[in-house]
């Protein structure tokens, strides 16, 4: 199964404008990407990784630092493991099957 990041473009999510925007500007290019529908979790901005029928889900990417770690981390193409985040990322990743 193909790798899918996604985007919250809920009303929500958009209302935090500049990270909304760091993160559309700095994943947009990426493949898998898309600017989908609200995901329910309404504390945005959030990103929504599926990935080997996993879900990963990380809220409140507001900070300037959580985005370039989140984008690095896509970069790299590998699931998201809790050892391998800085604290700050850890608390805001959730995991669903």
């Amino acid at each position: 199964m193909a790798r899918r990041i996604e985007l919250c473009g809920g009303k929500d999510c958009r209302r935090h404008k500049k990270s909304f925007r760091a993160l559309y500007e700095s994943l947009h290019s990426m493949d898998g990407f898309v600017l989908g529908k609200c995901q329910g979790v309404c504390s945005g901005p959030v990103i929504c990784l599926r990935q080997k029928k996993k879900k990963y889900i990380f809220r409140k990417i507001r900070e300037k630092k959580l985005v370039s770690e989140l984008c690095f981390l896509l970069q790299t193409g590998s699931a998201p493991q809790k050892k391998n985040l800085s604290k700050a990322l850890n608390k805001l990743l959730k995991v669903k099957k």
